[in-house]
């Protein structure tokens, strides 16, 4: 039996199977863009000229984002089939390439920052991962 799966169900299981991976490929895209964009308001979270309340609320707004991003991209992998600690891996693998040019630069909050975005991503993907499955949307998420 060397079938895949979707082939064995038809061209329609297998043009879903393909839109999911499309889907997954995107959204992993996005996580890693939404990981270094909030790394970086981290890191230079010390030389804005923002007040305090104005950095808060985009420090809100970008975890937000990066939540949604990460829980997306969890959803689409377990759709895929992943199984929840391959799923865990790629957001670990993501966030690691996203972090490590922010990481090297001189300012970077803290280590803890670091540590507790991490540990953030880890538990969205795992949230993403075992929430509902909520009704697929087609195309990007909102930005």
């Amino acid at each position: 039996m060397t079938d895949k799966p979707e082939e064995s169900q038809g061209p329609d299981a297998a043009s879903s199977s393909d839109a999911l991976r499309e889907e997954a490929r995107l959204a992993r895209e996005q996580a890693e863009v939404l990981i270094t964009e909030c790394a970086r308001l981290m890191a230079d979270v010390e030389r804005s000229l923002l007040s305090r309340e104005a950095r808060r609320s985009a420090m809100k707004e970008s975890r937000d984002a990066l939540e949604k991003g990460v829980a997306n991209l969890a959803e689409c992998l377990r759709g895929l089939g992943a199984p929840p600690e391959r799923a865990i891996t790629i957001v670990k693998e993501i966030a690691d390439n996203a972090l490590r040019d922010v990481e090297a630069r001189p300012r970077f909050a803290h280590d803890r920052d670091a540590r507790e975005l991490r540990a953030d991503v880890v538990r969205w993907t795992i949230n993403g991962y075992f929430g509902p499955a909520p009704a697929r949307t087609t195309g990007p998420l909102p930005q």
